[in-house]
């Protein structure tokens, strides 16, 4: 059996954005706990380009708001004003 880790006094806003950030990975917050705890003590090494990227596969994606993307996106191409 597992022993059972209990986390205090979390502010009720990064409560709230840790539960969407899991549900948008298909989990609840305590699965997406436990996924999180499992890869940052992570022992083995990773010895591959295969290994690193399947590790990298597992990772949430990064947190970027929308518009910073469209923004990126729309001055692609584009030069720099600067001499």
């Amino acid at each position: 059996m597992g022993k059972t880790l209990t986390i205090r006094n979390i502010p009720e806003d990064i409560y709230a954005r840790f539960a969407e950030v899991a549900r948008g990975h298909h989990r609840n917050a305590e699965a997406h706990g436990r996924f999180l705890i499992e890869h940052a003590t992570r022992r083995e090494p990773l010895e591959t380009c295969g290994q690193l990227l399947d590790a990298y596969a597992t990772l949430p994606p990064p947190d970027v708001a929308v518009e910073t993307i469209e923004s990126y996106q729309a001055g692609r191409g584009r030069r720099s004003p600067r001499p």
